[in-house]
C-alpha cells in the first residue's frame, strides 16, 4: 500500500515537473507553480497522471510555432474590419423602413464637393438650390428640364421667373403648354385674390352654407368668394390657359429631372437613399404648388360668372375650363403629393362651380356637376387603413402586416387617398424578407458587439491571475489536440452560427407560411418577437456551447486538473433554453411560461459564469478554460464576420426588390410603392372628372 502510494508520489511529481518545463530558471515562479499544482491534483488524488505527462512530453519535443495564433487573430480583425465597412456602407438601408424622417438633415450635401462625380453630376445633386439650378442650365442652355427645374427654383425662393421665361420656354422647347400654365400662375398673383369667408357680399349668400371651410382629408381650405384686383393680369392669365387648347402637351420634366438625380445618386455612394427620395418629394410638391395660381385665375373667373349671371359664359367654363383642369390632371407626371395638390384643384373648382349653378339655378343642366361633388364627398368617408391583398392565403395577418407597411411607408397620406394601391402578396413576402434581413443584420451586429465585450471581460481575467498560473495554464492547454479543437470550434461555434443561417435564410418554406405571425414584442415598430427570442437563445448559446465543449475535451485530455466530464448544471440550462425558446414563441400572453422562460435563461447564464468565474480554489482550472474560450470565441468573431457580410448582401437583395423601399428611375417616389398609390389617386382624379361625360 505504501508502495503503490509513493509510486502515485513519483507520477504526480513528473507531472508537475512536466507543466512547470521551462519554469525550472525560476525558483520563485517554479515554487509557486508547485503550490499551485500540488493544490489542484490533490481534489482527486486517485487520478492517472502518467498519461498528461507522457503527452506533455511529447509536445515538448515538438518545435514551438505560436504564429498561428497571431495570423488567426490577425485574420480576424481583418474580416471583421471588411464586414465593418461593408454594413456601414448599407447603414441606411437597415434603418430605412423604420426612420425615414433622418432624411430632413440635408447635412448629407455636404458630402458631394468631396466626390468623385463629374461637374454635372455635382450639379445635378446641387440643383435644388437656385444657384446650383442655373449653374446646370447655363451648362446645356437647349436643355428643358435643366429650365423647368431652374425657373421653378427661382420661383419658389423668390416668386419671380427668369427673364423673358415665356419666350426663353417657346423657343426651346415649343409646343408645350407648361411655360403658359406657369406664367398664367405667376399673373395671378397681382390679378386675384380670395376675400375672407367672413366678408361675403349680398350676392353669395344664396349659398353661403358651402362657405364655412370645406376641408378634404389632409387639407384644409375655405370655399369662398374671389375678387378681381388687376383687371390687366387677369385677362392676360385667363389669354394663356385659352391658348393650351392649341398647344399639343404639357410637359413638365419632372420625371426626367429625377431619373437623372437618381442615376448620379446610384454613383455617389455616400449619398443616403433617405435624402434622394426627400428631394423627389419636395420637387414634387414644389412642381404642384407652382401651378397653384392657374387654378385660382379659374377660381376667380366661375366667381366673376356668377356676379355676373351670364349662362353663355357658364357654359363656356364647363365645356373649356374644366376640360383643361382634366387635361392637366391626365398629363401631370406628378408623385402622391402632387396628385394630392391635383385633388384639391378638383374639390376646390366643383364645388364652386356647383354653387354658381345654384346661384345660376342650371344645376339641372349641369346635374354632372352633383355627382362628382357626390363622389368626391363619398372618398372623404372612405378610411384607406388597410392595403386590399391580392392573392391572400395567409387571412387576416397578411392585411395587417400590410396596413403597417402602409402606415411605415406613406405615413398619414395613406388617411388622404380613398383608394391605395393592390399589392400582391408575393410583393408582401418579398418586402418582409427585407426586413428578416435588416433584422438579422443588427442581430449579428450586436452578437459581434457581445463577443467582444466578453472577450475583454475574460482577458482581463486571464490577465488577473500571477504570472506563474497564467504560464502554467497556457502549458496544460497545449495538451488539447487538433481533434479536440475541431471538436470545440465545429460543435461549439459552428453548431450556433449555422442553426441561426439554416433558421432565418434556408428554411424558405418556414418563413413563407410564417411570414406574418402575431407577435408581442416590437423591434422599431416591426413584429420580430419570433426572431428576437431566437436572437437571445442564439447569444446564450453561442456564449455557452464553447465553454460546455471545451470542458468536456479537457476533462477527456486533462481530467486529473478536476475538469469533470459531467456539468448537469450545463446541460440543463442547454435543455432549459431551448424549452424557453418554444414557451416565449408559443406561449407569451401567457406569463407563467414567460416567468419560466426567464428562469431557463438564468440558469443558463449561470452555466456560463460558474466555470469561468469560480472560486479561488478554482483559479487554475479557470485560467486554463479561459485561454480555450478566447480562441473559441475569437473563431466566433471570425465567423459572425462572415455571417455579416453575408447577410448584408442578401438584405440588399431583398432590398432591391421591395417596393416599400426601393426607388427607380422609372416610377420616381418616396418608394415605388408610394409611385403606385399616386398613379391610383391620378386615376381615381380622372375618373370624377370623366364623370362630366356621365349625364
Amino acid at each position: 500500500m505504501q508502495k503503490s502510494q509513493e509510486i502515485q508520489d513519483g507520477e504526480r511529481r513528473r507531472l508537475i515537473n512536466a507543466v512547470l518545463g521551462e519554469m525550472h530558471h525560476d525558483a520563485e515562479q517554479r515554487l509557486a507553480g508547485e503550490a499551485c499544482l500540488e493544490l489542484v491534483l490533490s481534489q482527486d488524488p486517485r487520478s492517472d497522471y502518467s498519461s498528461p505527462e507522457k503527452w506533455l512530453r511529447m509536445v515538448d519535443q515538438k518545435r514551438a510555432n505560436p504564429s498561428w495564433m497571431w495570423i488567426g487573430w490577425a485574420l480576424v480583425l481583418l474580416l471583421s474590419l471588411a464586414s465593418g465597412f461593408l454594413v456601414y456602407g448599407k447603414r441606411y438601408q437597415i434603418l430605412d423602413p423604420f426612420w425615414i424622417y433622418s432624411y430632413s438633415d440635408s447635412s448629407s450635401f455636404s458630402k458631394i464637393e468631396d466626390s468623385e462625380l463629374s461637374v454635372k453630376e455635382k450639379l445635378i445633386l446641387n440643383g435644388f438650390s437656385v444657384s446650383g439650378a442655373k449653374k446646370l442650365w447655363d451648362l446645356e442652355p437647349e436643355n428643358a428640364a435643366y429650365f423647368a427645374n431652374y425657373s421653378l427654383r427661382l420661383f419658389k425662393e423668390t416668386g419671380e421667373l427668369p427673364p423673358d421665361f415665356l419666350n426663353t420656354g417657346r423657343k426651346i422647347d415649343p409646343g408645350n403648354a407648361w411655360y403658359n400654365l406657369v406664367e398664367a400662375a405667376y399673373l395671378s398673383k397681382d390679378a386675384v385674390s380670395q376675400e375672407p369667408a367672413g366678408c361675403v357680399a349680398n350676392v353669395y349668400k344664396p349659398y353661403l352654407g358651402y362657405l364655412p371651410s370645406y376641408k378634404s382629408s389632409y387639407f384644409s381650405y375655405d370655399i369662398g368668394p374671389w375678387g378681381i384686383d388687376d383687371l390687366l393680369s387677369y385677362k392676360n392669365g385667363l389669354s394663356l390657359l385659352d391658348e393650351i387648347e392649341k398647344l399639343p402637351r404639357i410637359e413638365n420634366y419632372q420625371n426626367q429631372y429625377a431619373a437623372e438625380l437618381n442615376h448620379v445618386y446610384r454613383s455617389e455612394k455616400g449619398m443616403p437613399k433617405e435624402v434622394l427620395g426627400y428631394m423627389i418629394r419636395v420637387n414634387d410638391q414644389d412642381h404642384a404648388r407652382m401651378l397653384e395660381g392657374g387654378i385660382d385665375l379659374l377660381r376667380a373667373k366661375v366667381w366673376d360668372i356668377g356676379k355676373s349671371g351670364n349662362p353663355l359664359e357658364f357654359a363656356k367654363f364647363c365645356n373649356q375650363d374644366l376640360l383643361l383642369l382634366r387635361r392637366m390632371v391626365e398629363c401631370s407626371d406628378s408623385g402622391l403629393i402632387g396628385q394630392m395638390v391635383e385633388r384639391r384643384w378638383i374639390e376646390m373648382l366643383v364645388s364652386e362651380t356647383e354653387m354658381v349653378a345654384e346661384k345660376l339655378e342650371l344645376v339641372d343642366a349641369y346635374p354632372w356637376l352633383s355627382v362628382m361633388q357626390m363622389r368626391l364627398k363619398e372618398d372623404h368617408n372612405v378610411i384607406a387603413d388597410c392595403l386590399p391583398v391580392s392573392h391572400d392565403s395567409t387571412g387576416t395577418a397578411a392585411a395587417e402586416y400590410a396596413s403597417r407597411k402602409v402606415a411605415s411607408n406613406v405615413f398619414t397620406f395613406s388617411m388622404c387617398v380613398p383608394r391605395l394601391a393592390p399589392v400582391d402578396i408575393s410583393e408582401l413576402k418579398i418586402a418582409r424578407l427585407s426586413e428578416i434581413a435588416s433584422f438579422v443584420v443588427m442581430c449579428v451586429i450586436c452578437s459581434w458587439v457581445i463577443f467582444v465585450v466578453s472577450i475583454g471581460v475574460i482577458s482581463i481575467y486571464r490577465f488577473s491571475v500571477t504570472w506563474s498560473t497564467h504560464r502554467l495554464g497556457a502549458r496544460v492547454v497545449k495538451l488539447l489536440t487538433m481533434g479536440d479543437w475541431l471538436w470545440i470550434f465545429g460543435v461549439g461555434v459552428l453548431a450556433p452560427v449555422s442553426a441561426l443561417s439554416l433558421m432565418l435564410f434556408l428554411c424558405s418554406e418556414f418563413l413563407h407560411q410564417h411570414l406574418f405571425v402575431s407577435a408581442y414584442i416590437d423591434v422599431l415598430g416591426i413584429n420580430f418577437s419570433m426572431y428576437l427570442v431566437d436572437f437571445i437563445v442564439f447569444v446564450l448559446l453561442a456564449l455557452f456551447l464553447p465553454v460546455q465543449i471545451s470542458i468536456w475535451r479537457l476533462s477527456r485530455r486533462v481530467k486529473v486538473f478536476g475538469f469533470k466530464t459531467a456539468m448537469p448544471l450545463g446541460w440543463a440550462s442547454m435543455i432549459a433554453a431551448f424549452s424557453a425558446l418554444i414557451a416565449l414563441v408559443s406561449q407569451a400572453p401567457n406569463w407563467l411560461f414567460v416567468s419560466l422562460a426567464l428562469i431557463a435563461f438564468c440558469l443558463l447564464i449561470l452555466g456560463l459564469i460558474r466555470p469561468l468565474l469560480g472560486s479561488k480554489a478554482d483559479t487554475f482550472r479557470c485560467q486554463v478554460l479561459a485561454r480555450v474560450t478566447l480562441t473559441s470565441y475569437g473563431f466566433m468573431l471570425f465567423n459572425l464576420a462572415i455571417f455579416a457580410m453575408v447577410a448584408c448582401l442578401l438584405q440588399q437583395y431583398w432590398f432591391e426588390k421591395d417596393i416599400f423601399s426601393q426607388i427607380s428611375s422609372e416610377e420616381p417616389a418616396m418608394s415605388r410603392y408610394e409611385f403606385r398609390v399616386a398613379e391610383q389617386l391620378k386615376r381615381d382624379n380622372l375618373n370624377v372628372l370623366d364623370l362630366r361625360n356621365s349625364q
